[in-house]
């Protein structure tokens, strides 16, 4: 079979199903009583099914009826779209002993007054007042042994008042021992009332957690199947809630509407569960709403209960035909959620046969007023096939977050090994240009230090009478650059304390042999952050330079060397000298050996001042800063 001819067939099916409960109707109507008390027709021992009563039967607007009905009696099968009251009269058994007897009404209502040889043994609600609906469990009442006679029969007298489309009036009478109706009491009971109750708390949280997820999810299967959840509170509630505050026929359009609804919204999240959202039957179903709407208003609001038993058959085929697509899907090899369809086609068919069930057997009246909807108890399926979506999908999501992390942490790794490697070539680079910088400072020290003296002393050499201090000087000269570069190559990073006191070390014998006394006060001196080796470097050209000018120029007799942490940030060298001090002209004429100190000073971003000591002589001092600005 061809899986888009399973739409035509459900719908052939589902009017052949409708023809059946059609052509059933009038035998049904002939023969009123309930298939379950014919299972019943043996009775349980020693109880007595009463299936007759004496009935005075007034409906709104029309005669009194007076007749000998057969129970069960459906008042709304008798008299559709009215109200009324009735009172029913069965005959009881004599009873003899003391044993405690009782009456089982498996519906009654829909308000219910009962007495027994003129005593109240019942009463639910008030006669006529529509806020209470006693048809909605069983009732049992305890019939006390002195109340019946022994010598002649009991008279029940059952008194109702009913509102049309409420399903009131009178089931099969059950009359016997008080222990044993009470066991069937409570399985009714229970299968009516815990039942409801199961599914109310189901239907909440399930719908709760929906909510919850499609706020988070946006996803519109979570939003199906909340508001069809809530929707279907209210009917499980009307099951056994005989008391709402809302009265008849109000209560009756809330219900039945949220009633309709909740199954048609079932029948879109099935589809939405298998992505079938944008097919023809979603819509179909979307239009359903209004129109059940429109129904429910007619039937309890303009007392044509036609109407909602219309708004019920046309949802027979919508379910149908949302069954068949699921059937489809389930049976499509390779369609995704396959097996979601595969659950959904179980669950679907159940409720299809329950729903048509109700339609025929509940509905229009064929199997009974104690037939109870089992539609209902079908849709709790649904809630447990909406909580194994919640946890497939929670867990396809988990599976896809752990596939995500495990890619991810592999592109991590990956660009962590891309990184560590481009980390040990920047690193071999650095190291690269650190020794290629350190190659081109010593080459570049070698060649304006030294090379410069030894030159300077080939000149000399070369003249045709050298004078022999004048090479002494330049040789003397040329050492010094010479340790000055070999110790360069040993200074730590910005140890200018270090380097000074080197420098030290290497220029006083010659200041001794001069005859010039060396007064040297340098403290322990602050790291500072522009203090590179180069930078140490050029402050001792600058300190040898002005030594130098000393022993050349000065005539001085000692000298001073200070250096400390300046108050203002940085430090302060200090080189003074008791000789001759500046020439005294306006525009004292710079020597060469000064401007290449000046020159020297702002390559490091330090400053250089010249100026006169107190007491006769010159003062040079170099101002470093803390803070070093990029040149």
């Amino acid at each position: 079979m061809r899986p888009r001819a399973l739409p035509r067939l459900a719908a052939a099916l589902w009017a052949v199903a409708c023809a059946l409960l059609l052509a059933a109707a009038p035998a049904r109507a002939q023969h009123a009583q309930d298939p379950q008390d014919a299972d019943d027709a043996q009775g349980t021992p020693g109880v007595v099914l009463l299936r007759q009563a004496q009935a005075v039967l007034q409906p709104e607007g029309a005669s009194v009826v007076q007749s000998t009905v057969t129970l069960t009696h459906r008042w709304d099968a008798a008299f559709p779209g009215r109200g009324g009251t009735a009172t029913y009269r069965v005959t009881l058994p004599p009873h003899q002993g003391s044993q405690p007897m009782a009456l089982l009404f498996t519906r009654v209502g829909n308000q219910v007054v009962a007495t027994v040889n003129g005593a109240r043994v019942l009463a639910r609600g008030t006669l006529g007042d529509p806020r209470y609906d006693a048809a909605k469990t069983p009732h049992l009442a305890a019939v006390d042994a002195p109340l019946l006679h022994a010598d002649r029969p009991n008279e029940l007298v059952v008194q109702v008042t009913v509102q049309d489309a409420r399903w009131g009036g009178l089931s099969v009478v059950r009359y016997g021992p008080e222990a044993l109706l009470l066991k069937e009491y409570d399985t009714q009971r229970r299968w009516r009332y815990v039942a409801s109750l199961v599914f109310c708390v189901a239907l909440a949280l399930l719908g709760l957690m929906a909510l919850a997820l499609w706020t988070r999810m946006r996803d519109a299967v979570f939003a199906c199947f909340a508001a069809a959840s809530f929707l279907g509170i209210f009917r499980n509630l009307d099951r056994v809630w005989p008391d709402v505050p809302v009265p008849w026929p109000a209560w009756g359009m809330v219900t039945a509407t949220a009633y309709a609804w909740h199954l048609a919204l079932m029948c879109l999240f099935a589809l939405l569960a298998l992505d079938l959202g944008r097919a023809r039957m979603a819509r179909a179903l979307l239009a359903y709403l209004p129109v059940a709407l429109v129904l429910v208003l007619a039937g309890f609001g303009l007392h044509q209960p036609w109407a909602w038993t219309v708004a019920l058959a046309l949802l027979a085929p919508l379910g149908v035909a949302t069954w068949a697509l699921v059937v489809r899907r389930a049976i499509t090899p390779g369609a995704p959620h396959r097996v979601t369809a595969m659950v959904l086609t179980l669950a679907g068919g159940l409720a299809v046969l329950a729903g048509l069930h109700d339609l025929g057997l509940v509905r229009l009246g064929l199997g009974g007023a104690t037939r109870s909807s089992l539609t209902p108890h079908t849709m709790f399926f649904f809630v447990v096939i909406m909580a194994g979506i919640i946890v497939d999908r929670y867990a396809r999501s988990a599976a896809t977050l752990h596939a995500l992390n495990q890619t991810l942490e592999a592109r991590i790794r990956a660009k962590e090994a891309e990184l560590n490697d481009a980390f040990g070539q920047l690193q071999e680079q650095k190291a690269a240009q650190a020794a290629a910088a350190e190659r081109q400072r010593i080459m570049r020290d070698l060649h304006d230090g030294v090379g410069a003296q030894l030159v300077g002393l080939l000149n000399l050499v070369k003249q045709p009478d050298p004078q022999p201090a004048l090479l002494e000087e330049h040789v003397k000269a040329a050492l010094d650059e010479m340790r000055l570069a070999v110790d360069s190559m040993q200074l730590a990073d910005g140890d200018l304390t270090t380097a000074l006191a080197t420098l030290r070390w290497r220029v006083q014998p010659r200041l001794q042999a001069a005859g010039l006394a060396l007064h040297w006060d340098v403290h322990e001196l602050p790291a500072l952050p522009g203090m590179t080796p180069r930078a140490v470097l050029q402050v001792q050209r600058i300190v040898l330079e002005a030594l130098t000018n000393v022993l050349k120029h000065a005539q001085a007799s000692a000298i001073w060397v200070s250096c400390a942490a300046a108050d203002v940030g940085g430090i302060t060298l200090a080189i003074a000298d008791d000789g001759l001090g500046l020439p005294t002209d306006s525009e004292p004429v710079q020597g060469h050996g000064l401007r290449n100190m000046q020159t020297r000073a702002e390559s490091i971003g330090a400053t250089l001042t010249v100026g006169p000591r107190t007491g006769g002589g010159t003062v040079l001092q170099l101002h470093y800063p803390a803070v070093q600005e990029s040149s």
